[in-house]
């Protein structure tokens, strides 16, 4: 049987030396040869690193037990190429049944027809599989990129998986033609929300992985982009314990207006006094004595505001004193000194017992102390909306944002 071609070899090579008495053997062995070597693929043709790969690789997988039956780079030194990733998926569906796969990358044309009968992986739809991966962990320890400038030290979180991708994959390579040297290498890890598995802060609170899912979306708008770790795969996978935020206490969260007004304020209260100066009368005497020796007498004066609330919502508390400057319109006499003597009389004292006093705010408003910042309920890490931080590295920071109240 004759093979005709009209069309050139795609590729130049040496002519072979062949008898006038050639047999039909030799011109079929040649004829085949001649094919092969003219669609030997791009990758093998070409040594350089930059390249591009994409046409001309494909991705394959096989069934494996678990994920350790799938490193996260190849280790044998034989195997294609040394040292070229793996990807691991977890229970895939494949017909009725759910099964683990461990994918990596290979040369399109890499397989003869016997080794693809005997080979366990087996050649994808797309190369899907071989751009990212899930892959789990046991309670590996996460560097939140970003996060020193933020907080003044690195963010770590627990995490019970992670995700890479080829960075040949679109959104590490977002330009498209990936080269060799791209695909042989995976990006650091990615954190996905159903990940996160706790923290510690550095003064040892141990915060929960449903709080912390509640406030990446805060944290993230922090950092401004993806929640990236530092460490690639073996370096989240690598935790030494030391894993913790450098945070002792929640972040403060302070509104604007609060920052904007002084530290005190008068607030309208139905409760307050409905004058000013208020006249008051001593409710009883406190004696101050020395062992036998009485030294003096104090009024005690009622508290005009014990109807007023300690706190206004969380910008306000009820100040502690009130009452200060009064002037003083009836005095009782009181006797001091030894309670036994032998010579002479008892001393007196006049002890103020009604006065007139100068109330802080006009009648009918009661003084309060204004909250500066404090502690948002759900928000450990980030604040809402709307509110400055005391965060070293945020872009709402105000450097009179404090929660140290009073």
């Amino acid at each position: 049987q004759v093979f005709r071609t009209n069309s050139a070899p795609s590729h130049l090579i040496a002519p072979l030396s062949v008898q006038p008495m050639a047999s039909s053997s030799s011109l079929l062995l040649c004829l085949g040869l001649c094919g092969l070597l003219a669609h030997v693929p791009h990758a093998m043709r070409q040594s350089s690193s930059e390249d591009v790969m994409d046409d001309s690789m494909v991705c394959e997988c096989k069934e494996v037990k678990s994920v350790k039956d799938c490193p996260d780079y190849n280790i044998k030194k034989n195997g294609f190429p040394p040292g070229f990733p793996h990807y691991y998926h977890e229970k895939v569906q494949s017909g009725t049944r759910y099964a683990n796969l461990c994918c990596r990358m290979a040369p399109n044309e890499k397989k003869n027809r016997w080794s693809k009968l005997t080979s366990s992986f087996v050649v994808q739809k797309n190369k899907d599989r071989c751009l990212e991966e899930t892959r789990p962990l046991e309670n590996g320890c996460c560097s939140l990129a970003g996060s020193t400038q933020i907080y003044g030290g690195d963010f770590q979180l627990f995490l019970s998986s992670a995700k890479v991708y080829s960075m040949a994959h679109k959104k590490m390579l977002p330009s498209g033609n990936p080269t060799w040297k791209e695909y042989e290498k995976k990006s650091n890890a990615f954190i996905e929300i159903e990940g996160i598995s706790g923290a510690k802060t550095a003064g040892g609170k141990t915060i929960q992985a449903s709080q912390l899912r509640s406030e990446m979306e805060g944290i993230k708008k922090l950092i401004g982009g993806d929640l990236q770790c530092k460490e690639d795969f073996a370096g989240v996978a690598a935790s030494n314990g030391a894993c913790k935020i450098p945070l002792a206490e929640p972040v403060c969260c302070c509104k604007t207006k609060n920052l904007d007004m002084g530290p005190t304020v008068c607030l309208e209260m139905p409760c307050a006094p409905k004058e000013n100066p208020l006249q008051l009368a001593a409710t009883g005497l406190n004696k101050e004595n020395n062992g036998l020796y009485v030294r003096g007498y104090t009024p005690i004066w009622p508290d005009p505001f014990a109807e007023c609330p300690t706190q206004e919502g969380v910008s306000f508390v009820k100040a502690r004193r009130q009452l200060s400057k009064y002037t003083c319109t009836h005095t009782q006499k009181k006797a001091i000194g030894a309670t036994f003597h032998v010579h002479g009389g008892k001393k007196t004292q006049d002890v103020c017992v009604a006065g007139k006093f100068d109330l802080p705010c006009p009648a009918g408003k009661v003084k309060y102390e204004v909250v500066k910042g404090w502690h948002v309920e759900g928000h450990e890490f980030s604040c809402p909306a709307g509110f400055k931080s005391n965060l070293p590295g945020d872009l709402e920071k105000d450097s009179r944002c404090h929660c140290n109240f009073p």
